[in-house]
């Protein structure tokens, strides 16, 4: 029955290291994986000494690789208008400044005793590089003597680009508008005027890298030619100034 005591003394004191802890002053005085700490040898080990021997040392000048989250739907990126080629279906909206500036001026050349006032705005969109929708709407306003008239006109159309870089280059259009006016003296409305015009243009719009854009076409009517018997030829001139998007 001692046999097994005896055995127990015996490997203690072969193996001193089973019964306390082993002293050390550095990790080369521990065995096996054990590392050196507070005088003591402790049985694990860091995580480098755990390292596969054939893994490649890190580089501290490395920068660590940090995850980019992909880009949110409601954050597009601006669009690039400084190539040779735009965007798909850009927008562009523009004002014609010389048909106010024209009334004006004609105004006074003629001495009609009056003043005309109208004010066109466009909004352009490129359905394909090739062609392209656009709308026009204006304010009109006549003065002459106790008599004035106010009114409008709405119209639309449609724009074919030989350059296939709608809305930027060449074209070849045609739209068709209605407008009205309505004349008023003081207390009462006296009458009401209504038209429509149908109108072939051909000319050239530039959109440039900062989204300015202008443009210049010359337009033929023959609803205006007819109606005036010839005597209006029904030839005229925009240039359109905007901003694209």
């Amino acid at each position: 029955m001692r046999r097994p005591a005896v055995f127990l003394v015996a490997l203690l004191l072969a193996f001193p290291a089973l019964g306390q802890e082993q002293r050390c002053n550095s990790d080369k005085d521990c065995s096996g994986s054990a590392v050196c700490e507070n005088g003591a040898c402790i049985g694990w080990a860091a995580p480098a000494a755990r390292a596969s021997p054939n893994a490649t040392p890190l580089d501290p000048n490395d920068s660590p690789v940090v995850p980019v989250a992909p880009p949110s739907s409601f954050h597009r990126p601006p669009r690039d208008f400084s190539g040779d080629s735009l965007p798909p279906h850009v927008m562009v909206l523009k004002a014609h400044p010389l048909v106010p500036i024209a009334s004006f001026v004609l105004g006074l050349v003629l001495r009609a005793g009056g003043v005309l006032f109208a004010l066109p705005f466009e909004l352009e969109y490129s359905l394909t590089d090739r062609v392209s929708l656009f709308g026009v709407g204006s304010l009109l306003a006549l003065s002459a003597g106790n008599t004035s008239a106010f009114g409008g006109s709405i119209g639309g159309g449609v724009r074919v680009y030989f350059l296939g870089a709608a809305p930027n280059g060449g074209f070849a259009g045609a739209m068709m508008s209605l407008g009205g006016l309505s004349a008023v003296v003081p207390s009462r409305t006296i009458g009401a005027i209504a038209g429509f015009d149908a109108q072939i243009q051909l000319g050239y719009q530039w959109v440039f890298a900062s989204r300015f854009t202008v443009g210049v076409a010359g337009t033929w009517s023959p609803v205006i030619l007819t109606a005036t018997s010839g005597q209006n030829l029904g030839l005229g001139l925009t240039v359109p100034v905007g901003f694209a998007f």
